[in-house]
């Protein structure tokens, strides 16, 4: 199961026990275990990904990743191999990989830990949920009793395979579906042997309900499908993408979900419990100086996983209605109330939103930092908060510029793998729309000596000015005409004072103009009215 590369350490394999007598189905595979020796790393150009099998057996892998990923990226040439998540790390820690795509939160918190990810932590890339499948018959009763509760729903099928009429068909490769069915049996109570399986403690026998393939997850579906043991009537843990697409082609005749949720009144663990999240990995290169990782096209295909086209493809696949999985590389961040279309310069503006995952299942992003900027200064913060407990957010600014606001919520901690600093989800930025802003000035006249007038004022925005001016305009008997010299407003320059030669004699209204172009919208103030000799 190893690929061409020179390793610092022998490869480990796990052990496959497969069903005898049966016609499975040759589902998809990219590059399965039997074929990952026959990969050459030899070309700088390979991108060499090892990864679950849920991928492939949904047809994600195949229909989205892979020809988006060579449209995206034509330098590299991606080489995926389809095995269980646990074999997926220890091939990757064995310099087999240069990247990882697994969905098991405990072996991937390890592999971040013992410093094989190159980044500080895994990057989210999608969801589903894990469903209990089991016999048309369900001869455990799952579907008319614990059907939104999977530890009720496993302690029933054990009960059924103790009395001799179910089966229960575990993959039993240290894959991410795998390392959950065996948290789940965990949660039971029911006596488990050394490997957490039901069974005989202090030994590793099972009960003889209980089967292990060493399978995917379309292959073990199949088995459980078509159940070659004593009760005819097979129970499997699956993610719900893989079956669900099974489904649809018509592969699990004998097949149904019998619980799915985990959202009943007692349920243990709650909704989080069948959250199947997937993250991608780039592997360090410090861990395995004797062999060449090719880190750029690493990290070109986490680019990929996470990019909006590849998040909006992901979450259309198969169908937008009934997607394999979910998007969820970024939060999903609504505007309630953006900026008004106009304001005036002084008065303060507010923004309202929500954020949350893209995964209704997925913990809660409380907490995350909230950002304001402007489309023009993305480098400067103009307000800031941070989630409350709902998902909620306001901000309140006072604008100084004409342009499209933007309410920005960086890289943060997803919350699903532990601790909380080893697993993130993408930056993402959401317009608030944008604000006309116009200019505040004000005139007033402070005295007289014959036909010169002196005045002063104030300006807003006092800040983020580019070129800003206030002019004295005059009006008599004709139109308005431009008094002295524009007054030039340095950034942060709040008042302005000058004089100004009155043309003629006779009455005089007099007016100030704020203008700043580019910046904001000219402001005119109120008219002061004076008397020439």
């Amino acid at each position: 199961m190893s690929i061409s590369r020179r390793s610092r350490r022998p490869a480990r394999c796990i052990v496959v026990v497969a069903a005898v007598g049966l016609a499975l189905t040759a589902l998809p595979v990219a590059a399965s275990a039997a074929t990952a020796g026959r990969i050459s790393a030899s070309k700088t150009t390979n991108v060499i990904v090892q990864g679950g099998t849920t991928p492939t057996d949904s047809g994600l892998l195949q229909n989205v990743i892979e020809p988006g990923f060579k449209k995206m990226y034509p330098q590299y040439n991606l080489q995926y191999v389809s095995v269980g998540t646990g074999q997926a790390i220890t091939n990757a820690e064995n310099g087999e990989a240069d990247a990882v795509f697994t969905h098991s939160a405990t072996l991937e918190n390890s592999f971040v830990a013992s410093g094989y990810s190159y980044e500080p932590g895994g990057r989210l890339v999608m969801s589903s949920d894990f469903v209990t499948v089991g016999a048309n018959s369900d001869p455990a009763g799952v579907l008319t009793g614990p059907s939104h509760d999977v530890v009720a729903a496993f302690t029933e099928i054990a009960t059924a395979g103790k009395a001799g009429r179910a089966d229960f068909v575990s993959r039993g490769d240290q894959s991410g579906t795998n390392t959950k069915e065996l948290a789940i049996w965990a949660l039971t109570g029911i006596p488990r042997n050394t490997l957490g399986e039901p069974g005989t403690p202090g030994t590793t026998t099972v009960d003889s309900w209980y089967h292990t393939t060493g399978d995917g997850q379309g292959l073990n579906l199949q088995v459980t499908d078509q159940c070659p043991f004593s009760s005819g009537a097979c129970y499997t843990l699956a993610d719900r993408g893989t079956f669900n697409e099974l489904v649809s082609e018509g592969t699990l005749p004998d097949l149904t979900i019998v619980s799915q949720d985990n959202d009943g009144p007692t349920a243990v663990g709650g909704t989080s419990l069948l959250a199947n999240p997937y993250h991608a990995y780039a592997v360090n290169p410090q861990k395995e100086p004797g062999v060449h990782i090719n880190l750029a096209g690493a990290l070109a295909f986490l680019n990929y996983l996470t990019s909006p086209s590849t998040q909006a493809a992901i979450g259309a696949y198969p169908t937008p209605s009934t997607p394999a999985f979910f998007p969820d590389a970024r939060p999903i961040v609504t505007i309630t109330h953006g900026v008004p279309a106009k304001a005036t310069a002084g008065a303060s503006a507010t923004i309202t939103g929500t954020a949350k995952p893209g995964y209704s299942l997925d913990p809660s992003i409380a907490g995350a930092p909230v950002l304001l900027v402007r489309n023009g200064d993305q480098s400067t913060t103009l307000a800031n908060t941070t989630l409350a407990s709902d998902g909620t957010f306001s901000l309140t600014f006072t604008p100084t510029r004409t342009d499209t606001y933007i309410v920005y919520l960086p890289q943060y901690t997803d919350g699903i793998v532990e601790p909380t600093n080893t697993s993130y989800r993408q930056a993402e930025s959401v317009s608030a729309g944008k604000l006309v802003l116009t200019a505040a000035v004000t005139l007033n006249v402070t005295g007289q000596s014959g036909d010169t007038v002196q005045l002063d004022g104030t300006g807003a925005p006092a800040t983020d000015r580019i070129n800003a001016t206030v002019q004295i305009q005059g009006k008599n008997h004709s139109g308005w005409q431009v008094l002295g010299s524009p007054i030039d407003l340095p950034d942060g320059q709040t008042t302005y004072s000058t004089s100004v030669l009155l043309p003629s004699g006779g009455t005089w209204q007099l007016r100030a103009r704020y203008m700043d172009h580019g910046a904001v919208k000219d402001g005119v103030s109120a008219i002061s009215q004076v008397s020439a000799p």
